[in-house]
């Protein structure tokens, strides 16, 4: 069976029209339904003041402008967020510069600190060796030498009662040095041996003469 012919003239007139199916199908929405669509409407009341005929032959020109203004102020806004960031990011260069600068100069106080401390445990090491041979020297200046007083008891003019009792370590110092002699201290020992005859037989012999 043939189409009706009313429903070809309405099928023409739709396919010819398609901005009135839009606005039909826009008519036959629930608005409050959908969201968006009143949010557009919203917007677009904020700007067409006056629902008149001229206003809408208008309308398209007015949304246009309406989002090249939208956009202008987006690329504002976003110009101004570049901005923002280039600085953020002038200044995390910097914070960083700061910082290098900072490790470098850390990294110079630990190895100047590192040296200090392995100077001063040389030091120390110096001074405990040093301390050890002025130990060693006081040693051996008690054990092998005369003190002062022994030295003036045996080159005094006359004989006073120190005088033997220092002539008796001179001897007693000369009998030591074998002990030089054995651990291979030839040169000192040779040299306190000498040093300690001319005190037994020089000075002490003399006195001893002198007594006799």
């Amino acid at each position: 069976m043939a189409p009706a012919q009313g429903d070809g003239d309405q099928n023409e007139k739709a396919v010819a029209n398609p901005l009135s199916n839009k606005i039909q199908k826009i008519l036959g929405k629930q608005l409050e339904d959908d969201k968006e669509l009143l949010e557009a409407l919203k917007d677009v009341s904020s700007f067409v003041k006056e629902n008149t005929l001229l206003s809408r032959r208008n309308l398209r020109g007015a949304i246009e402008r309406r989002s090249l203004a939208v956009n202008s102020e987006f690329l504002a806004s976003f110009g101004r967020v570049r901005d923002s960031l280039a600085a953020v990011h002038a200044d995390v260069s910097g914070m960083a510069a700061d910082c290098g600068r900072l490790a470098a100069r850390l990294a110079a106080t630990r190895r100047q600190a590192r040296s200090l401390l392995d100077e001063t445990a040389q030091l120390r090491a110096e001074a405990t060796r040093l301390g050890g041979q002025r130990r060693l020297l006081s040693a051996f200046t008690a054990a092998f030498q005369l003190t002062p007083a022994e030295l003036a008891a045996l080159r005094a003019p006359e004989v006073t009662p120190a005088f033997f009792p220092a002539l008796e370590r001179a001897a007693r110092i000369h009998g030591d040095v074998q002990l030089l002699l054995q651990s291979g201290h030839q040169q000192t020992a040779l040299e306190v041996m000498e040093q300690m005859s001319i005190y037994q037989v020089g000075t002490g012999m003399g006195n001893t003469y002198y007594l006799a």
